[in-house]
């Protein structure tokens, strides 16, 4: 069994340090984890950083890339058979245990696809769950943060993330692909996984999520296509009344 963690990384040294520590600290470290740290040119000292746990590492890339999803495809051709997790930077594991509890569940359940809850800080500043959901939720949202699926590093291969066509939606796909094939899978909604930094979508990100969000289903789901469209305006509808709110409140304030 191993675990191959991928943490992609872009002038966030601060956040990058956290992560890093995090994912050596696993009790499970030598035992199961394979890391690879894509990195896409900081100039932040992230690369100092690297160079001195580049000997803990056992792979790392420092190259400009043309976005997140090419770096984390980058780290995927890098990966081994096991599991794979996206640990970016910023992002960090919930205690130095998580691995070990992910792979006694992985060794007795043996899926494809396997999830637990994270944790977000709100735009107040406190942290709350992200429970994951039934996979059958992939049509509407995804149904957890993906720092907290491990994905069977053979479906990541067989299907790679839509980089050059999706911008924000590519790991939305991927699960939506995983979904539609009925890949098997399990969660557990009591283990904690990880810790996110907080990076909310500007609005226009919101918009292009929702515009990639109905052409991955188009393409999932070609029997869904009135659904997907009723649901389109339905969250398109949620982002403009949520537009108007804040401009209204705004400007009482």
């Amino acid at each position: 069994m191993r675990i191959n963690v991928i943490t992609v990384n872009y002038n966030n040294c601060a956040g990058l340090i956290k992560t890093v520590e995090s994912v050596l600290g696993q009790s499970a470290f030598d035992s199961y984890i394979r890391y690879i740290i894509v990195d896409g040119g900081s100039i932040d000292g992230s690369n100092e950083y690297l160079a001195s746990v580049k000997d803990k590492l056992d792979v790392l890339i420092i190259e400009e890339d043309e976005g997140v999803y090419y770096a984390m495809q980058k780290g995927i051709s890098h990966t081994l058979d096991g599991y794979i997790i996206f640990l970016n930077s910023g992002d960090y594991f919930y205690d130095n245990h998580v691995i070990d509890s992910v792979i006694s569940i992985l060794l007795k359940s043996k899926v494809d696809l396997f999830y637990g809850t994270a944790l977000y800080y709100n735009s107040r500043n406190k942290l709350i769950k992200w429970y994951p959901n039934d996979l059958s939720s992939a049509f509407y949202r995804i149904p957890a943060s993906h720092q907290a699926i491990f994905v069977n590093s053979s479906l990541l291969k067989q299907y790679p993330l839509r980089k050059e066509d999706l911008r924000v939606a590519a790991d939305s796909d991927f699960i939506m692909y995983c979904e539609s094939r009925k890949v098997n899978f399990s969660f557990e909604k009591d283990l904690i996984v990880s810790i996110i930094e907080p990076n909310g979508l500007s609005n226009t990100e919101r918009l292009k999520s929702l515009v990639e969000l109905y052409r991955c289903r188009n393409f999932h789901y070609p029997k869904k296509i009135a659904m997907n469209i009723l649901y389109s305006i339905y969250i398109a509808t949620k982002i403009i009344i949520s537009l108007i709110y804040r401009k209204l409140f705004s400007n009482i304030l």
